[in-house]
């Protein structure tokens, strides 16, 4: 668990870069965070032994990983998006 959360917090230092390089939208760039984090994850972790190749998995299993990061990435940009108004408050 402390891999996977700080592999979390590790992307969400990315969505706070990105997102401040680029001013774009919040939502956008959650959605876009979350195809990153899934397109990396199924494709250094087969790599690495750790997960199957993606075409092995079916496609609703593939759906619902993207779903799950689609909420945390979405969350990540909400809360950066508060955190950024409480800054300049």
């Amino acid at each position: 668990m402390i891999v996977h959360f700080g592999y979390g917090t590790f992307w969400g230092a990315v969505y706070g870069l990105v997102h401040e390089s680029r001013k774009g939208s919040a939502a956008v760039d959650g959605v876009g965070l979350a195809a990153a984090v899934v397109a990396t994850d199924y494709t250094l972790l087969p790599a690495m032994g750790l997960y199957r190749p993606p075409w092995e998995y079916p496609p609703e299993t593939i759906a619902k990983d993207f779903g799950d990061h689609v909420v945390y990435c979405l969350s990540v940009a909400g809360a950066y998006r508060l955190l950024a108004k409480m800054q300049h408050a």
